[in-house]
């Protein structure tokens, strides 16, 4: 059994018997198989709508966070359009690892070069949507705790050397899993090869680590200080806060503080069921795969639901969306101010 990169949930397909092991002898279904399969089915379909939904809010995302900011960029505004195209790009890769079988297509199962394709895109945009997220963080954390240093220095342009520092890092250190994906017997689906101890390394430090735990710390660590510094200024900067700029800023580290709160509950749900899955604690097949098709929903809810987490906390978000479709909306505050018509 190979350690579960994201890939695997794709295991078998829907018009597959599941029997007490992978590959069991076919035959007629007994009830508890035909809701096994139910089931699998329904949480397939709603990581798919999930997942679709997320692929227009992304769009929406990029072209709104243009319209934030009265210059039209900021390093806040870039992360979160890496941040949407990444979160776009994972999408993608939970529609195709986990949703095909819908539609009668299983495309672990058609031939080594679109295993080891799939094996590294899935690898490289988990990878890479969770180090923007954390990127998106840091740049936050910035604003808050040295806010004078950031607005001096902080430019769009080193926001997006960051993110494709971020893209090509990942791109190299994923190239392993190009050699240690194939077509493993006697079923003929892509798994990754952990026969030896240096596989079983790589695999642990590279999901565990690199997908999970890393991103969990930098996108918590940074959420926690922002809170923290938050509380401590709330009334010493309220006039500061007030003005236009700031206060956009302002909006977008709410946002933030908000998406990570979802992020780090999602991930830590999807670690519980790697940690099951990868450890051996689960020998059932069937409890073992419901656990690796249900891992995949958290994963899809952080890559699909950033657009409504901004749209909901922050009101210049709201007037961006708005803009784009061309319809001109005020702030709230603004209307306060005018008078009341005669």
């Amino acid at each position: 059994m190979d350690l579960n990169t994201t890939l695997e949930v794709l295991s078998i397909g829907l018009n597959e018997t599941i029997g007490g092991e992978p590959g069991g002898p076919s035959g007629p279904r007994g009830p508890g198989q035909l809701r096994f399969q139910d089931l699998v089915k329904v949480i397939r379909w709603i990581i798919f709508v999930v997942c679709s939904m997320g692929l227009f809010g992304n769009l929406l995302t990029f072209l709104a966070s243009s319209k934030i900011v009265e210059n039209g960029e900021s390093s806040g505004t870039v992360f979160m359009k890496c941040l949407a195209v990444a979160d776009n790009l994972a999408c993608i890769r939970v529609l195709l690892n986990t949703c095909m079988p819908l539609f009668g297509l299983n495309l672990r199962g058609l031939n080594l070069p679109v295993c080891k394709t799939l094996a590294y895109y899935s690898g490289c945009t988990m990878i890479i949507s969770n180090f923007c997220l954390a990127g998106l963080s840091f740049d936050r954390l910035l604003a808050v705790w040295v806010p004078v240093k950031y607005y001096q220095k902080s430019k769009p342009k080193y926001a997006l050397g960051a993110c494709i520092a971020v893209v090509v890092a990942t791109c190299i250190f994923c190239i392993p899993m190009i050699f240690r994906f194939g077509l493993s017997p006697p079923r003929g689906l892509c798994d990754f090869d952990s026969s030896t101890l240096l596989a079983e390394i790589y695999v642990q430090s590279n999901i565990l680590g690199f997908m999970f735990l890393i991103p969990i710390a930098l996108v918590g660590g940074s959420s926690v200080a922002i809170v923290f510094k938050l509380k401590q200024t709330s009334k010493t900067s309220a006039a500061a806060a007030n003005t236009s700029s700031r206060k956009k800023e302002r909006e977008i580290t709410l946002s933030l503080v908000l998406l990570a709160a979802f992020f780090t509950v999602n991930m830590l749900l999807g670690s519980i069921s790697l940690i099951l899955t990868t450890g051996r604690y689960v020998t059932d097949f069937s409890t073992e795969f419901l656990l690796k098709i249900s891992k995949e929903l958290p994963v899809a809810l952080n890559n699909a639901m950033n657009f409504f987490l901004y749209f909901l906390a922050s009101e210049s978000f709201r007037i961006g969306v708005f803009a784009t479709f061309g319809v001109k909306r005020e702030p709230a505050s603004s209307k306060k101010g005018k008078p009341a018509a005669k």
